[in-house]
């Protein structure tokens, strides 16, 4: 949360509309998910993660590009 909110201080700075959350969810991409219904944009970031790993493990951010009612920056 600590984290967060100084990356939110930065850009409300910069004259942004920021908010910050913390929730506890099954997987990430649900929680995002949940959050996105009312929100204009999601902003993630990727370790773009290939081959085998993402094929046991899933990649959240494709769970969340898929099914987003949200624009999404990745």
């Amino acid at each position: 949360k600590q984290y967060l909110e100084g990356k939110a201080a930065a850009l409300r700075q910069d004259g942004l509309t920021v908010e910050t959350r913390v929730d506890v969810a099954e997987t990430p991409a649900s929680a995002i998910l949940d959050e996105a219904k009312d929100v204009d944009v999601v902003a993630m970031e990727t370790h773009g993660q290939g081959g085998l790993t993402r094929f046991f493990l899933g990649s959240g951010t494709d769970k969340v590009l898929r099914a987003c009612p949200a624009a999404v920056l990745v």
